[in-house]
C-alpha cells in the first residue's frame, strides 16, 4: 500500500467502492492514510486511526516531493479548531479564499506574523494565512492529569452542539454518534474506535455503570454517548436531529460503558 494524504476538505469513505451507498465515515483534509488502487476510481485505504474503506482517487495526494515536506513537518502540525477555517491568500480578511477546512483537519504553521496571523503549509504544497485563533495543537498524546483530560474530552463534544445528524459524518456539517465521541477523543490525543461498540485493541474498556465519570463512553444498541456528569450524556442522535444533550438512560437500557481511564 501507498502513503497518501487527504486533498480535500472532506473526503468520504464508502463499504464498497461504489458513491451510490451510504457513507461509512469521513477522512479529513491533511490527514494520513494507506492507500491500495481498487476499482471504479477507488482506493482501498486504511485510516491512521484503524478504520478502512474506499476513497474516490480525485480525494488523494499520492507521494511527491511537496507530500514529502508535509509529511516530514509532523512538528509543526497543527489541527483546525474552530467549526470551520478558511485558508486566505493573504495575512488579511480580503485575502482571496483558498480553500474551507473543517474542525478536525491538518495543516503545517511555518510562520508567526504580526495581528494573530499566521502562514500555514497544506499538504498539496499549497501555502495561505489563517489567524492563530483558529488553530490548535496536533495531539497525539495528552500530557494533562486525568480530570483536565475529562474536561476537555466533554468541552471539545460540547463545540459540535447543535450539528446536524448525518450518518458516517465527522465535521459540524454533519456528524453521527461514534463520529462525536471518536473526534472528541482524537482532538484531545487519544485514537478510540469509530464505531459505536467496545473493540479489542483500543484504549477504551468496560466498566461497571456505577463507576461512570465525565468523558466516559455508554453504550446501547447502535448509540454511543459520552456521559458528562450529573446523570447527562451529550451524543448524536437521529431521532433528535443532532447534537444535543439528554439524560443517562436507565442501567438495562445500556449494553456496555466503556473508560480510557480504567
Amino acid at each position: 500500500m501507498k502513503k497518501a494524504f487527504i486533498k480535500t476538505p472532506i473526503a468520504s469513505l464508502y463499504r464498497k467502492p461504489d458513491s451510490n451507498i451510504s457513507l461509512e465515515d469521513e477522512v479529513l483534509f491533511g490527514m494520513e492514510v494507506e492507500a491500495q488502487e481498487a476499482e471504479n476510481g477507488f482506493f482501498f485505504v486504511k485510516t491512521h486511526y484503524g478504520y478502512t474503506g474506499y476513497v474516490s482517487k480525485k480525494d488523494l495526494l499520492f507521494c511527491s516531493r511537496r507530500v514529502k515536506k508535509f509529511s516530514e513537518m509532523k512538528d509543526k502540525y497543527k489541527v483546525i479548531k474552530k467549526s470551520f477555517c478558511d485558508i486566505l491568500s493573504e495575512p488579511k480578511m480580503q485575502g482571496i479564499r483558498l480553500i474551507t477546512l473543517p474542525r478536525g483537519s491538518r495543516v503545517a504553521l511555518t510562520e508567526t506574523l504580526e495581528n494573530n496571523w499566521v502562514r500555514v503549509y497544506l499538504c498539496d504544497g499549497t501555502e495561505g494565512y489563517t489567524r492563530i485563533e483558529h488553530l490548535d495543537d496536533y495531539k497525539t498524546t495528552y500530557g494533562v492529569n486525568d480530570e483536565d483530560l475529562r474536561d476537555a474530552l466533554v468541552k471539545t463534544a460540547e463545540s459540535y452542539l447543535g450539528t446536524q445528524y448525518r450518518w458516517g459524518g465527522k465535521t459540524p456539517s454533519g456528524i453521527d454518534c461514534s463520529g462525536l465521541c471518536s473526534m472528541a477523543y482524537m482532538l484531545c490525543g487519544i485514537i478510540i474506535y469509530r464505531d459505536a461498540k467496545l473493540m479489542q485493541g483500543y484504549p477504551v474498556k468496560e466498566i461497571p455503570y456505577e463507576q461512570l465519570k465525565r468523558g466516559d463512553l455508554v453504550y446501547s444498541p447502535g448509540h454511543i454517548m459520552m456521559y458528562i456528569g450529573d446523570g447527562k450524556i451529550i451524543h448524536s442522535s437521529s431521532s433528535m436531529c443532532g447534537v444535543s444533550y439528554s439524560s443517562l438512560p436507565e442501567k438495562d437500557k445500556i449494553t456496555a460503558c466503556g473508560s480510557i481511564f480504567a
